[in-house]
């Protein structure tokens, strides 16, 4: 492209000129001026690559808790969705990232300042994507709600922004690392 720059587009790898606000080959964003976040937005593709990853760790690891718990099998379960909520929480709190992230190589930063997230957003942004399964302890139906959920929550992040509910529910964008 002789001396011009130019940069790999997020969703689709072609080149872009780099001061193109959106990719000529498939119209995705390349930049979010609003958010002015430090990386650039994770894709769908690496997002669902660090979630597959984080489920196999956070249940390994709420499994490991619910093995080494001599209780009964209702408080085994309790124990199994700390687990899982404690992996998810504090990863993202204190490090912006979990292993399915840093396998991913993305990580989860503040809209506002492009810091990590803090505790409260962590606990928001596992919160919102979980509410399925809190409704389903107290109501047997609730699995009827949980697809539709899955849909609202996740659906967003093909968008330009790249957000899921649970995103904007706490501040926050996956970006690359």
């Amino acid at each position: 492209m002789g001396d011009r720059m130019t940069r790999p587009c997020p969703w689709c790898g072609e080149d872009a000129p780099s001061g193109s606000p959106t990719c000529a080959h498939c119209g995705v964003a390349l930049e979010l001026p609003s958010m002015r976040p430090a990386g650039s937005p994770a894709g769908p593709l690496a997002r669902l690559l660090g979630a597959f990853v984080d489920s196999l760790v956070s249940y390994l690891f709420g499994l490991a808790l619910w093995l080494a718990a001599p209780v009964s099998n209702d408080e085994n379960a309790w124990l199994l969705w700390v687990g899982i909520a404690s992996y998810e929480v504090i990863g993202t709190a204190y490090f912006g990232r979990t292993i399915g992230k840093l396998v991913a190589h993305t990580r989860v930063q503040r809209v506002d300042s492009g810091g990590v997230p803090g505790l409260t957003s962590a606990v928001v942004r596992w919160f919102v994507p979980s509410l399925p399964v809190v409704v389903a302890t107290a109501f047997a139906a609730a699995s009827l709600f949980a697809f539709p959920w899955v849909l609202v929550v996740y659906l967003p992040i093909f968008a330009t922004s790249r957000r899921g509910l649970h995103d904007y529910a706490a501040r926050t964008v996956v970006v690359y690392a």
